[in-house]
């Protein structure tokens, strides 16, 4: 076990935490014998190498990773593992049985529960750690950039009804009840919410948030041509310092590019370097974005 670890710290070295020139790092004593089958041979050197060729990149950001939540303080928590095994329970109802979650988690490489639990529902948890503090660390600039605000929101399809809709708003209806009477069946009942830049509104509707200055109602009927539909806003909350936690939970569940933009965050905090041409090229063809050396 010890020389197969030697292969996992190989792995480890050939990205630090701390440019690539087109060079491929090696391991100590390559030529070292690891296993015989017959006439057949394995050495470190083969073993690695194939490793590397197979799953080197992916690896290698796993790794990075782990080194990263360590950085940052990112433990896996008693609790977080209860959440994980509640998922769990709950997943395998869905697939109508233990059985039935076996053979499925088996099609992806996973031979038990507790090698799913460690391989994909603890490293999910952490990540979603890291995503929150990432998230409250960068408010600021987040809130710049995606702009939350709580809003009561109602979609209407008609030009007609939604005259009348906003008419009752400004008398002083309820905009769930304005909903009821007059909106379409579905996401913006008119309920509160937090919206934020690309959480689902059409680009008129939130370009028209952006540029009010104020909460309360948008006196006029916001029309999506795209969609032929109509919308009717009203502002209950445009200051997201006071829903900080509320907006960055938010924009945490529904930024789905989020957890790029993070690691690429942590990745030049910690000046991540690649040291092997062949995983720097593994790393670049899944994401180029991760790549922060010069």
């Amino acid at each position: 076990m010890k020389k197969a670890g030697l292969i996992v710290c190989a792995f480890a070295m050939l990205a630090t935490l701390t440019g690539c020139k087109d060079a491929v790092a090696d391991i100590s004593n390559g030529s070292e014998k690891l296993v015989s089958v017959g006439d057949t041979t394995i050495t470190k050197d083969k073993l690695y190498n194939l490793l590397k060729g197979s799953n080197g990149g992916s690896a290698t950001i796993e790794l990075v990773q782990n080194k990263i939540y360590e950085k940052e303080g990112i433990k896996l928590s008693e609790d977080m593992k209860k959440e994980a095994k509640k998922t769990l329970a709950s997943t395998k109802k869905t697939f109508g049985g233990e059985e039935a979650f076996l053979n499925a988690i088996k099609s992806y490489g996973f031979n038990s529960e507790e090698e799913y639990l460690e391989k994909a529902s603890y490293p999910s948890l952490l990540n979603k750690e890291l995503l929150k503090k990432y998230a409250k660390d960068n408010q600021k600039t987040l809130f710049e950039k995606y702009h939350p605000v709580k809003a009561n929101v109602i979609q209407i399809e008609k030009q007609e009804n939604a005259e009348k809709a906003l008419a009752a708003l400004k008398k002083g209806d309820s905009a769930k009840t304005v909903a009821k009477k007059y909106g379409k069946t579905g996401t913006y009942d008119g309920s509160e919410k937090i919206y934020f830049s690309g959480s689902g509104l059409p680009d008129v509707v939130f370009s028209k948030i952006t540029a009010t200055s104020s909460k309360g109602l948008i006196k006029e009927v916001i029309e999506d041509t795209e969609g032929k539909t109509y919308y009717l806003v009203n502002l209950t909350n445009i200051d997201p310092s006071s829903f900080a936690d509320e907006a960055n939970d938010a924009l945490v569940a529904g930024v789905s590019d989020l957890s790029n933009t993070m690691m690429e965050h942590y990745l030049k905090k910690y000046n991540f370097t690649i040291y092997d041409i062949d995983i720097l090229n593994q790393i670049k063809s899944t994401n180029e974005s991760y790549i922060t050396q010069k």
